[in-house]
C-alpha cells in the first residue's frame, strides 16, 4: 500500500518592515497615553494654581508713621483715596487734615458754629455722611472727605516736585482747609482738598436739652436723622435740602415723627443710637449689651413702636465701640472680652413683633483679649479694620469671617481710630496720643474662606444660616454669596435624575438587542440609536426648552401616568403574547414584532392620557376639610391653642400653611382657624353655594404641588410605587417564583401562560397594595413629599432635563453595554441552555454578570457625560442655584455656572477664581467618581475572567 506523504508545513516570515511599525506604534500610542496623563495633571495643576489664592491672606508693609497734632482724642479716621492725607475729627469738634507724607497739618479747625457747644457726633465711613447735635438743641447736617482733581497749571509750590511727591498747601479762598498737591506725571499735577461741607444748623421739633444722641444716614435720594435730646425725647427726622431759586444758601427742613423712648428701669439714655439704612429700625444700646429696637413701619399714618428688646452681649461684657457697616443695615459691635459681633433685624414670621422682624446675632468672632476700641468699615465691601486697647489692628470680613491680614502691632497705646483707605489698599490708625501709622494693603480676595465657599452663612437680612450662590448683586452694598453647595447639591440632582432615566432603558435595551433581538433587526436598530449619541447638546436643549417643557406643563398628569402605564403595558402585552399558539407565534417575522412593540407604547401612551386626567381627579382632589375652609366655613383658633411655631404673624408661605394643616388647622386673613361644619339652615345653604362653585373648578396637580390642597398620601403612594415593586420582586424571586414554576411545568402550555398572567395581575395589586400602607404609614408619621423630592411646578424642572439628559445618555450607555454583552463567548449561553435554563435566565445569570464590568463602564461613562453637561441645563432648567431635590423646580450645575459666568467675571478676581473652583471642584468629583467606578470594575472583571 501506498504511504501518502504529508504535505510541507510553509511558514511565513515576517516583514521587517511589520516589526519596525509595530514598534512605531507602540511608542506614538505610548507617547500619546503619557501626553494625555500628562496634559490632564497640566490642567489639574492649573485649576489648583487659581484656586488657592482665594484661601490665602492678603499682605500689609509699613509705610509712614507720624503724629497728628490733636489736642484730645480722634473719634474717627478717614483717608483720601490716593493716600495722601488724612482727617480726623476730635470730640470738641476741631478738624484736623494731616499730610501723610511729611506729618504736615494741612489745616485745623473747629466746624461747630460759634456759640455753640457739641454734645453728639453721627460719621456714616461709606458715604462721608456726618450729623452734629449741640447743646441748644440743634443739630447740623453734612459731609466729611476728600475730593480731588487735576489742576490745569501748575500749583504753587509744586513745581519742584518730583514725580509720585506731594506737598501740603495753606487754606486759602478756594481751599479753605488747605489742599495736598501731588504730581501725577511730568506734566500732570492733582489737587486734593478735604471736602467738607456743612448746612445749617436745624432745631429738633420736641423735647429740651442739648443732644446726646444722633445717626444721620440715606437711602439713595433720601435722608434721615434720628437724635435724642437729655430728656430722653427722640424722633426720627426725614431730611429735605431747599436750595433756593434766587441763590443764596440751601435751607433744611426737617419732617420729624416722635419715638416713643421708654428707657428699662433703672437706666438713663442709651450709650448708642442708631438707624438703619433702610430706615425700618432705630436702635438704642446700652454698654452692657441691651438693645432696644423700634419699628418704622414707612408710614406717615403709622406711629413707631418699640418692636423688642435683645440683650446682645454675655454676662460681664461691656460694648466699647459701635457702628454700623455697609449699606447701614448690620450693626457692629465690640466689646471688652475682644469680640466683635454683628447683628442684625431678620425677616422671621414667628416672631411676636409688629413688623414680623427680630434682631439675630449673625456673626461672632475674637480679635484678641484686649477691648476693641475702634472698628472702621470700608466703603468697598465688607471688610473691617479693628483697633483694640493693646494697640493691634486686625482685619476682617465679615460675611466670610476671614482674617484678611496677621494682626499688626500697631502701637503701645490703645487704638483711637482704625480705617482702610477708600480703595481698600492701605490701612490708617491712630492711637490715644495723636500718632498715627499708614500701612498698604493686599487684601487678596477676603470674600473668599471655606466657610463661605462650602458652609452654611448667615447672610444679611436672613433668618438662619443657609447655602446661597449669588455671584452679583442690585447694588454694592449688598453681600456677595459664593457658596458652592447649591451649584455642587444641582450637578448631582441633575445627573441622578438622568441616570434614573437613561440606566434602565440603556442596559435593558441593549440586553434585548444582545439576546434576544433577531440579527437582521439589530443591524438596523443598534446603527440607529448610536445615531442618537450624534445629536449636539444645544440641539437637544433647544427642543427640550421649546417643545418638551411646554408639553410637560400641559399634559404633567399624563406624562406622569406613562412612567407607570407603558411599562405595565409592554409586561401585560408580553404575558398575552405567551397565550397565543407556538406555531402561531413563529409565524410572525422579526421586523412584525418590533412594530408590534412600538404599538404597544403607543398605546400604553394614549391609555396614559386618558388615565392621567382621571389619576388627577381621584388622588389630588382637595380634602373635605380644604373643601369647607374654602367655602368660608371655619372659626378663629385661640391663641392658647395655636402651635408655638405660628407666633405673632400676619403671613405664611405654602410650605408654613402646608405644616399647619397637618394639624388640621388653616391659615385665613392673618388668623389660623379650623373647618366646622355649617349648622343653621342659612349657613347651609350659603356655604352649600360656595363648595358647589368650588367643585365646580377642575382638580390640578399643580395646585396640590404647590401644598395649596389636599395632603401627603398621593405624592407617597407615587413616589413609592417603585421601590414597593422592586421589594415585591425580590420576595417574588426569593420565595414564590421555586413553587410557582414547579407547579407550573406540571401544566400545559396555554396553563402555564394564564398562570403566569394571573401571578403578573396578582403582582401588579400586591405593589400597589404596598405603596398604600406604606404612604398611609409615613402620612401618619407627618412627613410629605412636597418637602423634599415633589414640590411647586417650575415648567423649566428636573423632569424635563432628565427626560432630555437621558435621552442623550441612553446611547452611550447602550453601546457599551451591548458591545460587552457580545463578547461573551457563546459556549457560555450554549451551557446554560444545554442545562435547561430560558433565554431569559441565561441573559440574566449568566450574561449580565459575565459582562458586569463593561456595563459598569458604560453606566460611568454616561454620568461623566451627564456631570459635565452644560447646554442641556442651561437652556431647559431656570438656572436657578437651589438646595432642593425637588423634581419639579430648575437648579444650576457646576458646568452651567461656569459657562453663564465667566465672560462676565473680571480676570484675577474673587469671581473669576471661584469659578475655577467650580472646575476644580468638578474635576474631582468626576476622578473620585471614575476611581470608585474602576475599583467596582476590576472586582467584577476578576469574578468573571476564570470563565
Amino acid at each position: 500500500m501506498a504511504q501518502h506523504e504529508s504535505p510541507q508545513r510553509r511558514t511565513r516570515k515576517t516583514r521587517a518592515a511589520v516589526h519596525v511599525w509595530d514598534s512605531v506604534a507602540g511608542v506614538v500610542i505610548g507617547v500619546g497615553g503619557f501626553s494625555v496623563i500628562v496634559a490632564v495633571l497640566g490642567i489639574c495643576v492649573y485649576l489648583v494654581a487659581q484656586v488657592v489664592p482665594l484661601f490665602k491672606g492678603g499682605r500689609s508693609e509699613a509705610m509712614v508713621d507720624g503724629h497728628a497734632p490733636l489736642a484730645r482724642q480722634s473719634l474717627f479716621v478717614v483717608s483720601d483715596e490716593y493716600r495722601r492725607s488724612i482727617l480726623t475729627m476730635d470730640p470738641t469738634g476741631r478738624v484736623c487734615v494731616t499730610h501723610l507724607s511729611d506729618g504736615a497739618t494741612v489745616a485745623s479747625r473747629s466746624v461747630v458754629p460759634d456759640g455753640r457747644a457739641l454734645t453728639a457726633w453721627s460719621f456714616d465711613a461709606s458715604t462721608g455722611r456726618t450729623a452734629l447735635g449741640f447743646d441748644d438743641g440743634s443739630l447740623q447736617l453734612g459731609t466729611l472727605g476728600f475730593e480731588s482733581a487735576i489742576s490745569p497749571t501748575v500749583p504753587a509750590g509744586a513745581a519742584d516736585l518730583s514725580v509720585g511727591a506731594s506737598i501740603a498747601t495753606p487754606p486759602n479762598d478756594d481751599a479753605p482747609f488747605g489742599s495736598v498737591v501731588e504730581r501725577v506725571e511730568a506734566d500732570q499735577f492733582r489737587v486734593i482738598s478735604p471736602a467738607i461741607k456743612f448746612r445749617q444748623p436745624t432745631a429738633m421739633a420736641h423735647g429740651s436739652g442739648p443732644v446726646r444722641r444722633i445717626d444721620f444716614r440715606n437711602r439713595s435720594d433720601d435722608e434721615f436723622v434720628v437724635a435724642m435730646r437729655d430728656d430722653g425725647t427722640a424722633e426720627f427726622n426725614m431730611v429735605k435740602t431747599i436750595q433756593p431759586l434766587g441763590g443764596g444758601a440751601a435751607r433744611t427742613t426737617l419732617t420729624s415723627f416722635p419715638i416713643p423712648f421708654v428707657a428699662p428701669a433703672g437706666r438713663g439714655l442709651p450709650d448708642f443710637l442708631y438707624v438703619t439704612g433702610d430706615e425700618s429700625s432705630v436702635l438704642t444700646l446700652w454698654s452692657d449689651g441691651l438693645c432696644q429696637r423700634y419699628a418704622s413701619p414707612h408710614s406717615n399714618d403709622i406711629p413707631i413702636t418699640l418692636a423688642e428688646t435683645v440683650q446682645l452681649l454675655k454676662p460681664g461684657q461691656k460694648i466699647t465701640s459701635a457702628g454700623m457697616l455697609l449699606g447701614g443695615l448690620t450693626l457692629l459691635i465690640g466689646d471688652s472680652a475682644g469680640e466683635v459681633l454683628g447683628v442684625f433685624a431678620s425677616v422671621d414670621r414667628s416672631a411676636t413683633t409688629s413688623d414680623s422682624n427680630a434682631l439675630v446675632v449673625a456673626h461672632r468672632f475674637s480679635v484678641g483679649d484686649a477691648a476693641v476700641t475702634s472698628i472702621g468699615v470700608s466703603t468697598r465691601d465688607r471688610t473691617l479694620v479693628i483697633g483694640d486697647a493693646a494697640g493691634r489692628v486686625t482685619v476682617r470680613h465679615m460675611t466670610s469671617e476671614k482674617e484678611v491680614v496677621p494682626p499688626i502691632q500697631a502701637f503701645s497705646k490703645a487704638l483711637a481710630a482704625a480705617a482702610p483707605t477708600p480703595k481698600l489698599d492701605g490701612i490708617i490708625g491712630v492711637d490715644s496720643a495723636g500718632a498715627f501709622r499708614l500701612w498698604s494693603l493686599s487684601p487678596g480676595h477676603p470674600e473668599a474662606s471655606f466657610l463661605s465657599l462650602f458652609g452654611r452663612v448667615h447672610y444679611e437680612g436672613a433668618p438662619r444660616p443657609e447655602y446661597v450662590y449669588q455671584s452679583s448683586s442690585g447694588e454694592d452694598t449688598s453681600e456677595i454669596k459664593l457658596s458652592l453647595v447649591p451649584l455642587i447639591l444641582g450637578t448631582m440632582k441633575a445627573t441622578a435624575f438622568a441616570m434614573l432615566f437613561a440606566i434602565p432603558l440603556g442596559v435593558l435595551a441593549a440586553v434585548y438587542t444582545s439576546e434576544f433581538m433577531d440579527k437582521g433587526v439589530r443591524r438596523v436598530v443598534k446603527p440607529a440609536i448610536e445615531m442618537m449619541a450624534s445629536l449636539p447638546s444645544v440641539v437637544l436643549g433647544f427642543i427640550a426648552a421649546i417643545i418638551i417643557a411646554p408639553y410637560v406643563r400641559d399634559w404633567l398628569p399624563a406624562i406622569l401616568a406613562s412612567f407607570a402605564v407603558i411599562p405595565l403595558g409592554m409586561l401585560l402585552a408580553a404575558y398575552l403574547w405567551q397565550l397565543i399558539p407556538p406555531w402561531t407565534a413563529l409565524k410572525v417575522k422579526p421586523t412584525s414584532k418590533l412594530a408590534l412593540m412600538f404599538v404597544v407604547v403607543a398605546a400604553g401612551m394614549g391609555i396614559a392620557s386618558l388615565a392621567g386626567p382621571v389619576l388627577e381627579r381621584s388622588l389630588f382632589k382637595p380634602t373635605a376639610n380644604d373643601r369647607l375652609v374654602f367655602a368660608g366655613a371655619f372659626e378663629v383658633v385661640p391663641a392658647e391653642q395655636r402651635p408655638a411655631w405660628v407666633g405673632g404673624r400676619a403671613t405664611m408661605s405654602p410650605d408654613e400653611e402646608r405644616q399647619l394643616r397637618a394639624v388640621g388647622l388653616y391659615f385665613r386673613g392673618g388668623n389660623v382657624v379650623r373647618p366646622v361644619e355649617p349648622r343653621t339652615p342659612e349657613r347651609i345653604v350659603e356655604v352649600g353655594a360656595k363648595l358647589a362653585a368650588f367643585d365646580a373648578e377642575p382638580v390640578s396637580i399643580r395646585r396640590w404641588l404647590d401644598g395649596g390642597v389636599g395632603g401627603p398620601w398621593p405624592g407617597w403612594f407615587l413616589i413609592l410605587m417603585l421601590p414597593s415593586a422592586v421589594i415585591v420582586a425580590v420576595f417574588n424571586g426569593q420565595v414564590v417564583a421555586r413553587r410557582f414554576n414547579a407547579f407550573a411545568s406540571r401544566q400545559s402550555a396555554g396553563g402555564a401562560a394564564a398562570l403566569d398572567l394571573v401571578k403578573f395581575g396578582l403582582t401588579v395589586i400586591a405593589v400597589v397594595g404596598l405603596s398604600a400602607l406604606a404612604a398611609t404609614l409615613f402620612t401618619s408619621l407627618g412627613l410629605d413629599t412636597r418637602d423634599s423630592i415633589l414640590g411647586p411646578f417650575s415648567q423649566r424642572n428636573t423632569l424635563v432635563v432628565g427626560i432630555i439628559m437621558g435621552f442623550a445618555i441612553i446611547p452611550i450607555i447602550y453601546t457599551i453595554s451591548e458591545d460587552a454583552m457580545a463578547s461573551v463567548p457563546d459556549s457560555l449561553r450554549s451551557a446554560s441552555l444545554g442545562c435547561g435554563a430560558t433565554p431569559w435566565q441565561t441573559a440574566w445569570r449568566v450574561v449580565l454578570p459575565v459582562a458586569a464590568s463593561g456595563i459598569f463602564s458604560a453606566v460611568m461613562i454616561g454620568l461623566g457625560r451627564a456631570a459635565g453637561e452644560t447646554m442641556i441645563v442651561v437652556m431647559a432648567t431656570g438656572n436657578t442655584p437651589s438646595t432642593d431635590w425637588n423634581i419639579f423646580s430648575g437648579f444650576r450645575t457646576l458646568s452651567a455656572n461656569i459657562a453663564v459666568e465667566l465672560p462676565e467675571a473680571p480676570n484675577g478676581s474673587t469671581h473669576y477664581r471661584v469659578l475655577f473652583l467650580c472646575g476644580l471642584v468638578l474635576f474631582g468629583l468626576t476622578f473620585l467618581v471614575n476611581t470608585l467606578a474602576e475599583i467596582v470594575r476590576q472586582h467584577f472583571r476578576k469574578r468573571s475572567i476564570a470563565l
